[in-house]
């Protein structure tokens, strides 16, 4: 038995582990880091930013992204995001 990311993807459960039924190589896949969904969506609701949401749940911007894509959370478009962390400025500073 090998252990490989295999190309047949037709996967088999066996005694808790998952095999290829194919070729019979064991298949590792990624375990899914917990991000609390209640709190995540309040947070960048109120102007956080999916950067510092990621930071603080220890996980990637583009698991968060992914993450809200999945609960249908619309995302901030990049000119939105730039305004709501950009700081004010005035004429005469």
């Amino acid at each position: 038995m090998t252990t490989a990311r295999c190309p047949h993807r037709k996967l088999e459960e066996r005694d808790g582990a998952k095999f290829c039924a194919g070729c019979d190589a064991q298949i590792y896949l990624p375990r899914r880091r917990p991000v609390p969904k209640e709190a995540a969506i309040r947070r960048y609701e109120e102007g956080e930013s999916l950067a510092s949401l990621a930071q603080s749940f220890a996980v990637s911007e583009t698991t968060l992204r992914r993450r809200f894509t999945e609960w249908d959370i619309p995302l901030r478009a990049p000119a939105e995001a730039s305004r709501l962390h950009r700081p004010l400025s005035t004429w005469n500073d």
